[in-house]
């Protein structure tokens, strides 16, 4: 092996390394723990992005535009939104994504059924959610707008049904 070709080598095994830590980082693949706060269960956070959906159970998911596992979670949020219009208020909460594709491109080229609100520079929703480490982050709060759980990384539509008919 010439000196040309251990260099490539070694290249590679950097570049494969460096995608291994970030989807560990990212949790890639993995089902969304139980329960893991992003903001203590049993709290009544006072966000003021959500007070219009007071007197409804609130999703409030918090994702990113270049966040694979929050795309993936996307078309389960636009159908369990589309199954409970009436008692269900899901809403986007954008973060950790300046740089992002803009919201109204981004949600009309999903098809998004639910409100997307930039919370980028949301102190409000860092304080009552704290600074995710990984997306996407799902907290439910019930009627009263208390904390019931939160759910971490890709959460599936059967999931947030089981978790949700507990509120209705």
């Amino acid at each position: 092996m010439d000196a040309l070709q251990k260099r490539s080598l070694g290249l590679r095994v950097a570049v494969i390394a460096a995608i291994l830590i970030w989807l560990a980082s990212t949790r890639f693949g993995q089902p969304s723990p139980s329960e893991e706060a992003a903001g203590p269960v049993g709290t009544q956070p006072r966000i003021e992005v959500l007070a219009p959906y007071k007197g409804k159970v609130v999703l409030a998911n918090l994702f990113a535009t270049w966040c694979g596992p929050c795309l993936a979670e996307i078309p389960d949020l636009i159908k369990l939104q589309a199954a409970h219009p009436n008692d269900l208020a899901i809403v986007g909460l954008q973060v950790m994504d300046l740089n992002g594709e803009p919201l109204p491109d981004f949600k009309k080229r999903l098809g998004i059924n639910y409100p997307l609100i930039d919370a980028n520079d949301n102190l409000e929703v860092e304080k009552a959610f704290g600074a995710p480490d990984f997306l996407p982050v799902s907290v439910i709060l019930d009627r009263t707008g208390k904390i019931v759980a939160t759910l971490t990384g890709r959460t599936r539509l059967e999931e947030f049904e089981r978790r949700l008919a507990l509120y209705f």
